[in-house]
């Protein structure tokens, strides 16, 4: 019996002795479910399995410190499409069979078609080599190479999200920067947003450039070392518009800074030229007298109009100067009373007051009949 046992260990291996006594085999799985593009989860000798591919990367989806990248979830739905559950697949490993996570690392196969390559041949992931699991690097990096040839996937420029696009695109803005300024320029002389074009290409030129930030652009997958000439070629492209572009903004910048210098001067000189033409016209047109204003004359109280008589008998009273000492009062009567026109021949007055006593100065306009009170600085009205 021991020496049964010995036979079957060099044989096959204690691994494989020990698959054995479980009762199953660790080169064979069947298809539960697909968690992403490169991790899927198997029954492995009647255990449930997570099995992570080995040497291929497929762009991120489920990690929550990152943003989902470009072609992530496309990787994801091609890999459940071509291992929908109850698959059955061969398994094959390399030194290392587990990674930091607990993940079973395996090279998955259907039907002799190892399915890491496909991922990469389709575009949807790169080649990655984890020392000292480099067993099937080759070959998956080989089925990246005919996906880049092809334009697929990651590589196809008519992907939206891809790096090529959007290379392309800022290609496309970059050239709207004109080599000059046109001739009646504004003084927006480059096209609008031309800073924020410049400033959109360089996040990209740096983000591109050897140890940049790709993830923060959903372009994480890009930095795989496997895509080092593709990505510096893309970084080549981007980098020489965005240097000819900003050449191009500051000379139409410089340009126009120049002829507006030119502008203003020659406003400047029209300018002083007009003030001369002005002084010498002034100088030589025939000098007028000023024309002095008269002062406003002090205000007096207005004289009232002496009324014609309406006897010959009958004389207005002569106004006297207004005078600062109180009217002397008659002890029999506190106010003195209107003097009266004596009556004519019919007994009746020339002037008979009326009305509130109206100072001169406020008369009102009024031209009729004025019956000085005593003060002189008061009238009223007459019939």
């Amino acid at each position: 019996m021991l020496t049964l046992l010995g036979a079957l260990l060099f044989g096959m291996g204690v691994a494989g002795a020990l698959e054995l006594t479980r009762g199953g085999s660790d080169r064979t799985g069947t298809v539960i479910s697909v968690i992403d593009g490169d991790t899927v989860i198997m029954s492995i000798a009647g255990e449930e399995t997570t099995v992570r591919l080995l040497n291929v990367d497929t762009p991120e989806t489920k990690d929550p410190n990152k943003p989902v990248q470009c072609m992530g979830p496309e990787a994801a739905e091609w890999l459940a499409q071509r291992l929908p559950a109850g698959t059955e697949v061969e398994l094959e490993y390399d030194e290392e069979r587990t990674d930091r996570y607990g993940r079973t690392l395996a090279a998955v196969s259907v039907g002799g078609s190892l399915i890491n390559r496909e991922i990469a041949e389709q575009g949807l992931g790169v080649a990655v080599s984890y020392e000292p699991n480099t067993q099937f690097f080759s070959t998956v990096r080989a089925g990246q190479k005919e996906a880049e040839e092809g334009k697929r996937g990651l590589f196809d420029p008519m992907v939206e999200c891809s790096l090529p696009v959007q290379v392309q695109a800022a290609q496309a803005s970059l050239s709207q920067i004109p080599p000059a300024a046109p001739t009646a320029a504004s003084p927006a002389a480059a096209p609008a947003g031309a800073d924020d074009i410049l400033s959109s290409a360089e996040t990209l030129v740096s983000a591109v450039a050897p140890g940049g930030n790709l993830v923060a652009l959903g372009l994480g997958i890009y930095a795989a070392d496997s895509l080092s000439g593709y990505r510096d070629a893309q970084h080549a492209l981007i980098s020489d518009e965005h240097q000819k572009a900003t050449g191009r903004l500051r000379a139409v910048r410089a340009d126009f800074d120049k002829r507006e210098q030119v502008r203003r001067a020659e406003q400047a000189r029209s300018s002083e030229a007009r003030t001369v033409d002005e002084k010498s016209a002034a100088q030589s047109a025939p000098k007028r007298p000023a024309v002095q204003t008269p002062r406003p004359a002090k205000e007096e109280p207005t004289r009232p109009k002496e009324s014609k008589p309406s006897a010959p008998a009958q004389q207005q009273p002569k106004r006297e100067a207004p005078s600062t000492e109180k009217p002397r009062r008659s002890p029999k009567q506190e106010k003195p009373k209107p003097k009266q026109n004596k009556p004519t021949k019919s007994g009746k007055s020339s002037c008979v007051p009326y009305g509130p006593e109206i100072p001169y100065g406020a008369d009102g306009g009024y031209t009729g009949k004025r019956y000085g009170m005593p003060g002189g600085k008061t009238f009223r009205k007459c019939r």
